[in-house]
């Protein structure tokens, strides 16, 4: 085995895998001879012990629920009002105990997605003067009852013609509960395939550190093998010195290895609601082979989330323009009427025709300063623009980002194949070179060499796997 230096200048690719893999940490052998953790186990305790993903998943439904709120928009209300009036202040011209005027009022109104108004209502008022005098000795008349049940009708002409702007107040209301529900779903799996990460670089990182242990073993054992035959001087000082920069290389990488297994145990344990620096059960590397690619939804949520958001934009802009309108309304109102001494005698008498009230009207309300209300109309659409061009922009970077998951998915595949033969032949390769050694029939450079072949060959293989399942966890994130 080479020198670390020697080992950094043929392979560079080793420095990246160190630093990215054993700067993410992993446990160390003895912890890891615990029960066996899945994959799909490990998401599992995610799925309950990550408070991220817990929100996500709350918000989500949450937001869902909200969509609910929309529908109220057209939804029938109901209002009533009661007030009693006793007022004893005194008429100069009137002489009476008190005014009296108590007023039931209730009703149910109803706004239309076509811009029309409507109310039902019934009003049940009394109304007069108690101990009312007229002259000298003159009889105070009766109180009465006025029983009216009431249709009320408003059209909108120019704002909110047709129920324009009701329409994109109910969309904006729906779009963005959407928006919110897809964007926090879509957050939900990208902290799964997060954690997947996580566990594939841990277990990664595990095969790594087992694979310097064994190459210190060997290390140790071609350093007394050296040891032995220099006492004997049977060989070279540089053969010795050789051996032991190979030694302590070794020796290093496994010391840098240690060091970052806690690092990433902490951030495996993480993921899943712990707070602990060790992982006592033994991970496993799926094999690319067994695993299925994940099915691609036809759009991903947090495009489909822009989407909405895309639709609120332009919702906003229509109620920019509706609300910078001129105001014209026509409405109408029928109700019938009675008056009685009796309550109960109002309230029946009120639903005879006899005594209607017919009211039909024009309302017109606008602005004066034209130029302003045509530049925020102006200002509304260059924003619905500029939401639609977003939304076509992510919607085409989702495309290329699929395409090119797939690709490097298939390329890495391909890689894997060739990386897993050829750290078979480097395997048998080294064997043999060390079985060699022993018997005197080669150098001990060459089986250095040969056994840092075999480790670089291992590298290669276990950086492949674990690229070949990263991609397969972010395809995960496109839904399906």
């Amino acid at each position: 085995m080479i020198s670390k230096s020697a080992s950094s200048s043929a392979y560079p690719f080793v420095t990246f895998l160190f630093a990215a893999v054993f700067g993410s940490g992993l446990a160390t052998a003895a912890e890891s001879s615990g029960p066996g953790l899945s994959l799909d186990q490990y998401l599992g305790q995610v799925e309950t012990g990550s408070q991220t993903v817990q929100a996500a998943k709350s918000a989500s439904e949450g937001a869902g629920l909200r969509l609910s709120e929309a529908r109220l928009l057209y939804s029938p209300i109901f209002d009533a009002t009661a007030q009693w009036i006793h007022d004893k202040r005194q008429s100069a011209f009137l002489t009476y105990n008190e005014f009296v005027n108590n007023t039931f009022d209730a009703g149910i109104s109803e706004m239309t997605p076509w811009g029309l108004r409507g109310r039902l209502s019934y009003n049940l008022t009394q109304n007069g003067y108690e101990g009312l005098v007229f002259g000298t000795g003159g009889s105070s008349p009766p109180v009465y009852y006025y029983g009216s049940p009431k249709i009320e009708l408003t059209l909108d002409l120019w704002r909110n013609l047709f129920g324009a702007e009701s329409r994109a107040q109910h969309e904006i209301i729906e779009a963005a509960a959407l928006a919110a529900k897809f964007g926090q779903s879509y957050q939900a799996k990208v902290t799964r395939a997060a954690a997947e990460n996580a566990y594939i670089r841990l277990a990664a990182a595990r095969e790594l550190d087992q694979v310097n242990h064994n190459s210190f073993e060997h290390s140790k054992e071609i350093y007394g093998w050296n040891t032995r035959r220099a006492k004997l001087n049977l060989s070279e000082s540089s053969d010795l010195f050789q051996a032991e920069a190979s030694l302590e290389s070794a020796r290093l990488r496994v010391a840098t290895g240690t060091d970052g297994l806690r690092t990433a145990s902490r951030a495996f344990n993480q993921a899943r609601g712990l707070d602990s620096d060790s992982v006592p059960e033994t991970l496993a590397l799926p094999d690319p082979k067994s695993v299925k690619t994940p099915e691609r939804a036809s759009i991903r949520d947090d495009v489909r989330s822009a989407q909405e958001q895309q639709r609120v934009a332009s919702a906003n802009a229509q109620m920019g323009v509706e609300k910078n309108r001129p105001t014209l309304e026509v409405f109408g109102a029928y109700a019938r009427n009675s008056q009685q001494a009796v309550r109960s005698d109002a309230i029946n008498r009120s639903f005879d025709a006899n005594e209607p009230t017919k009211v039909v009207g024009v309302r017109m309300t606008m602005p004066l300063a034209l130029g302003d209300t045509a530049d925020a109309r102006a200002g509304y659409g260059k924003e619905r623009i500029a939401a639609e061009k977003l939304v076509d922009q992510k919607t085409f970077d989702q495309e290329i980002e699929w395409k090119d998951l797939v690709q490097k998915l298939e390329e890495a595949k391909n890689r894997l194949a060739i990386a897993e033969k050829l750290a078979d032949i480097q395997k048998k390769k080294a064997s043999n070179e060390r079985d060699r050694l022993k018997r005197g029939r080669t150098t001990t450079y060459q089986s250095l060499i040969f056994e840092n072949d075999y480790n670089q060959a291992e590298y290669q293989r276990i950086q492949t796997q674990s690229e070949v399942l990263t991609l397969l966890a972010q395809m995960k994130t496109f839904g399906g």
